[in-house]
């Protein structure tokens, strides 16, 4: 066989083993696109805690978190609903 029968097995295998590790290294220096979501649910997450612990009478926060996710639906379009299973 000749030469270039052998080198080019090993040329494809180099180029997807360079891609595979560029690939690897772009993704952890990258930011993360959830860091407006995960401040927004830190946010909520820390009204219905204060409501919770500081609020004078006892509230059902199931209820809260019932009407916060159906008014969030409304706003979105008529054909938003939510279904709970639970």
């Amino acid at each position: 066989m000749n030469k270039r029968t052998y080198l080019w097995p090993v040329v494809v295998t180099g180029a997807l083993a360079a891609g595979v590790f560029l690939g690897g290294f772009i993704e952890r220096t990258t930011s993360p696109r959830t860091s407006y979501d995960d401040k927004a649910r830190i946010k909520l997450n820390k009204l219905i805690d204060l409501i919770e612990q500081e609020y004078v009478d006892n509230v059902d926060t199931d209820s809260i978190i019932d009407l916060t996710m159906n008014n969030l639906l409304e706003h979105l379009d008529p054909h938003s609903v939510l279904y709970c299973t639970e």
